[in-house]
């Protein structure tokens, strides 16, 4: 009977250690926002104020860093799409976005983040046409051709 008592208490006191850290588990095992990459912005692209989509694993706010910015500055679990402000005509390779959101426990405050790097892309003029006079034996003498 003793070991019967004895094998009943074991097996409560596993329960109950194995339910706690399955909560514990659960409660930290989201360390870090993970962010990628959906839509990657058209390269060369002469919008702009281009959209770009990304997907996040937490819900935060949102930080811009290099020279991108934009007015959205939530983000959801999942897709977001954000527009730019309004960018000048060049190549843009430092472009970031950072989530971050601060949970709390009964006992301390975490800051959970994320970021990422926005994959190069140029903005262009809207004037891409280039103007060549041809050789007279290809067209009319002294007409421009369009390319």
């Amino acid at each position: 009977m003793k070991n019967y008592l004895i094998y009943y208490l074991l097996i409560t006191l596993s329960i109950i250690v194995n339910s706690c850290s399955e909560g514990f588990k659960e409660e930290y095992s989201k360390l870090f926002i993970a962010l990628t990459e959906v839509t990657a912005i058209t390269t060369p692209t002469t919008d702009t104020t281009p959209d770009y989509t990304f997907s996040s694993t937490e819900s935060g706010a949102i930080t811009y860093g290099g020279s991108c910015s934009s007015s959205t500055t939530i983000a959801v679990s999942g897709n977001n799409t954000i527009t730019l402000s309004s960018l000048s005509v060049g190549t843009y390779a430092d472009c970031t976005i950072t989530v971050s959101k601060t949970i709390a426990t009964e006992k301390s405050e975490k800051k959970l983040s994320g970021s990422l790097t926005i994959t190069s892309f140029t903005v262009s003029s809207s004037d891409n046409t280039t103007t060549l006079s041809a050789p007279d034996n290809l067209s009319a003498s002294g007409a421009n051709n369009t390319i």
